[in-house]
């Protein structure tokens, strides 16, 4: 969820191919647990 956040916002638009993967990697290992309330209200509402 956050992988994609970042990815369509458009977040490093200097940076292209591998490296901009891997610093997007980065943000979403440092940054994850910022997402956690919305993941979870995202799961609930597909039941």
């Amino acid at each position: 969820m956050l992988r994609e956040t970042i990815e369509r916002s458009g977040w490093y638009p200097a940076v292209r191919g591998p490296e901009r993967r891997q610093l997007i990697e980065r943000d979403v290992e440092q940054h994850w647990h910022l997402m956690i309330a919305e993941a979870r209200k995202a799961l609930e509402q597909r039941t």
